[in-house]
């Protein structure tokens, strides 16, 4: 039965929706792949559909912001959910024309729509947006083509017809964030990098009205259409002609494929394998309920294998299953406790060579540790980079030194070389390796200073702020050399942003400004879903971010953060908020410790 919101309830939830988000400041067809687009009807899936224009509410605000929502759903069918809306005589208005490929513009709201009354009974409705991007027909959102920040149509009433009409329409079909959270399921799906070493995450959003019955089915087409644009320079599709075959059912505990002879050539069990993990993992969810996964080719049973087996086997990322916490205390990389848990291990740097630290980074490749220290020269900077299976007791200076250094990253490659890691150093970012020096990494289409960078758990993708914006790259590691392959700036709610972390494969915290107070927010990948995590924080700027993101692996079940702000560092868990850390948590510290009574911990960092 579909649940039907009523009209307060619609205004009062965009209300709470536009207060997390805060307020800041035609194109043609756009095709996503041959992927397919069943008609599901109202379906029967995990949650809503849009609610129709009759019980859409009678008052012009709250009609507008559903009509917004409007094209929420299955693409094939967004343009007629839209013209539903909209009166007959402007409905030739709307470019866009019925099916699969109509290009539906994902539009920010930062405030609720202003209705202005008309004399002639009708409103006119103003609607100021931040645009997002374009949703696709495979549940992908690419880089907005729209620029305008701001949308006007009339509504008002027909002679015998109940309820509001949209009179004079916007040309483009609009959908707000609002409704991906209420008509949308996130879904990762992944997708073997280039010498098939490990998997990228692909963000993809699955409409609720799909019925559970069909949604591996739907799953399966997104597969077979390829990456999406965020991640095809980087990512290799399946075999060209791959198309499932049929549905994928589900019966007694065990999820059945069916793909055609190009997915597989005959005999390569590898590439069988390949296969099996990757639709494990991009199926997961529907493998909950299902505990086995039988692969077809052409019809003809391949493997059958146990999908916890088959994550046990293969996971799609090396972590820890438990992080440790680092600071700097006193120019020296120090542990910190964690509460209930015993003493950790102290920091794989030798005594004599930790000294003069300003920031650090920690890698662990196998029994290696690879450690980035920024130490402090005169009044400048140097990164200094050393590896050891035990203490690293031998650095060596990578580059010059320079009047101001961020905290280093590592990427978690496998290349076979050893780690690369990245720094920013006076506003622009280089790449380092355990033994060579410093190169700078061109970030193409990036204008302004960069202030921070952070790496993703798969080593192919990372994020930066550069000009105040927060950006999102591609990566390819090449015999050690780093090359950004693509670039996408993020349209978020913050100003003047200055550092970012992942908080999960493919959600990113940022730092920056709400109006006037510094904040953090959450925000997906894309752009698209974002909330704040703290909205007034008592510093003057965040230089820099460490996570622990959440993932398929582990699973911990949330992100935890620790940041520096104002030269004083900050520990936070998803549910609870900010904590600053002091001295008494640093590990070894103790009335013998020769540090000054009043130093606190900085440049905080996690090791997984």
């Amino acid at each position: 039965m579909r649940r039907r919101l009523a009209a307060v309830a619609v205004v009062t939830a965009l209300v709470a929706g536009l207060a997390g988000c805060g307020i800041p400041e035609s194109s043609g067809v756009r095709v996503d792949g041959p992927g397919p687009a069943p008609n599901y009807g109202s379906g029967t899936g995990l949650g809503q559909v849009p609610p129709q224009r009759a019980v859409a509410g009678s008052e012009p605000q709250t009609f507008a912001v559903a009509y917004l929502e409007a094209a929420a759903g299955e693409m094939g069918g967004a343009v007629e959910r839209v013209r539903e809306f909209i009166a007959p005589a402007g409905q030739p208005e709307l470019r866009d024309k019925p099916g699969p490929d109509a290009q539906v513009n994902v539009v920010r709201l930062t405030e609720l729509p202003r209705v202005q009354a008309n004399a002639d009974g009708t409103s006119k409705v103003d609607v100021s947006v931040q645009q997002i991007g374009i949703l696709t027909r495979s549940g992908a959102i690419d880089p907005p083509m729209a620029t305008a920040t701001q949308y006007s149509f009339t509504v008002g009433r027909l002679a015998g017809n109940t309820g509001l009409f949209v009179l004079k329409p916007p040309p483009v079909l609009l959908l707000s964030t609002e409704a991906f959270g209420k008509y949308y399921q996130p879904r990762t799906i992944y997708f073997w990098n280039a010498d098939q070493s490990g998997l990228i995450p692909d963000l993809r959003y699955l409409p609720l009205s799909v019925p559970r019955e069909l949604q591996a089915t739907e799953v399966l087409g997104w597969l077979t259409a390829g990456p999406s644009g965020s991640i095809r320079s980087i990512a290799k599709g399946l075999p060209d002609g791959t198309a499932p075959i049929g549905n994928a059912p589900a019966t007694d505990g065990r999820l059945v494929v069916n793909l055609s002879a190009q997915a597989v050539p005959t005999g390569d069990d590898a590439e069988l394998d390949r296969l099996a993990t990757q639709l494990v993992w991009s199926l997961r969810p529907n493998l909950v309920e299902n505990e086995e996964l039988e692969l077809k080719i052409q019809n003809q049973t391949r493997t059958t294998l146990a999908a916890e087996d088959q994550f046990q086997k293969h996971p799609v990322y090396d972590v820890a299953p438990v992080a440790e916490r680092y600071t700097v205390y006193a120019g020296q990389v120090r542990r910190l406790n964690d509460l209930g848990e015993p003493p950790g291990s102290p920091a794989p740097i030798a005594p004599e060579a930790n000294t003069g630290i300003v920031s650090a980074a920690i890698i662990r490749t196998g029994e290696m540790a690879s450690v980035a220290l920024v130490t402090a020269v005169g009044d400048r900077s140097q990164l200094q980079v050393g590896a050891s299976t035990g203490a690293v007791r031998g650095f060596r200076p990578s580059g010059p030194s320079f009047a101001s250094m961020g905290r280093p990253v590592w990427l978690r490659t496998t290349d076979p070389r050893g780690p690369v890691g990245l720094v920013v150093a006076d506003g622009r970012l280089y790449q380092f390796g355990v033994t060579a020096g410093l190169t700078e990494l061109e970030l193409p289409g990036t204008s302004g200073p960069v202030t921070g960078v952070a790496p993703a758990l798969d080593g192919h993708r990372i994020a930066y702020t550069a000009g105040d914006r927060l950006h999102v790259a591609t990566l390819m590691v090449t015999g050690g050399l780093v090359e950004v392959a693509g670039q996408r700036q993020l349209t978020t709610s913050l100003a003047d942003v200055s550092a970012v972390a992942w908080t999960d494969e493919n959600r990113l915290v940022a730092a920056g400004l709400k109006s006037t107070r510094l904040a953090l927010v959450d925000i997906t990948v894309d752009g698209l879903l974002e909330s704040w995590l703290d909205e007034d924080l008592p510093a003057a700027q965040v230089t820099h971010i460490s996570a622990v993101p959440d993932n398929p692996v582990t699973r911990p079940g949330f992100a935890r953060l620790m940041y520096e702000a104002s030269g004083v560092a900050w520990y936070r868990l998803t549910l609870t908020g900010a904590q600053q850390i002091h001295s008494t948590e640093v590990a070894g510290v103790g009335s013998g410790d020769p540090a000054p009574e009043a130093t606190v911990p900085t440049a905080p960092f996690f090791v997984y």
